[in-house]
C-alpha cells in the first residue's frame, strides 16, 4: 500500500465518522423535541384532571349556603427554559381546555366533564393565577 493511500483511507474514514456524528446529532435533536411536546402534554392533562377532580369534590360543598374553594394552577416547565411558562384554561359546562403556545408549537389537551348542580366554576384563567370555584344551595 501506497503511503498517499493510506492517506485517502484515512481521510475517508474521518469524513465517515463526521457524518455519523452529525446524524446522531440531529436525532438527539429530534427526541428532545418529541420529548418536550410529550412533557408538555403531560403537564395539561395534569392540570385538566386536577381541576375537574377539584370541581367534582366542590359537589359535596353544594348543600351549603355558600362556599368557595381556591386552586393555585401550576405554571408549566418546559425543557430548555428556565423560567417556567404560561397557559390558558378555559372551563365550560362541559369541558376544561389547557392551551400552551410557544417556540415548541402549539399544544391544547381537553378533557370531558359535568359540572355538579351549584357549583359555579366557568370562565377562562391562565397557568399562575387562582381558580376559585364557588356555589351553594343559593345558587
Amino acid at each position: 500500500m501506497n503511503r498517499g493511500q493510506i492517506s485517502f483511507d484515512f481521510m475517508i474514514a474521518i469524513m465517515a465518522a463526521l457524518i455519523f456524528v452529525a446524524a446522531l446529532q440531529g436525532i438527539a435533536a429530534a427526541m428532545q423535541q418529541s420529548q418536550s411536546g410529550i412533557s408538555i402534554r403531560n403537564q395539561e392533562t395534569a392540570i385538566a384532571y386536577s381541576i375537574s377532580e377539584l370541581i367534582t369534590n366542590s359537589a359535596a360543598f353544594s348543600d351549603a349556603d355558600n362556599f368557595s374553594v381556591e386552586y393555585k394552577i401550576p405554571y408549566l416547565r418546559v425543557f430548555g427554559k428556565s423560567e417556567p411558562q404560561n397557559c390558558s384554561i378555559s372551563v365550560s359546562s362541559g369541558s376544561i381546555i389547557v392551551s400552551y403556545s410557544g417556540e415548541e408549537g402549539v399544544f391544547t389537551q381537553s378533557i370531558d366533564i359535568a359540572v355538579p348542580a351549584g357549583v359555579d366554576a366557568m370562565g377562562q384563567t391562565y397557568c399562575g393565577e387562582t381558580l376559585s370555584i364557588s356555589g351553594g344551595s343559593g345558587l
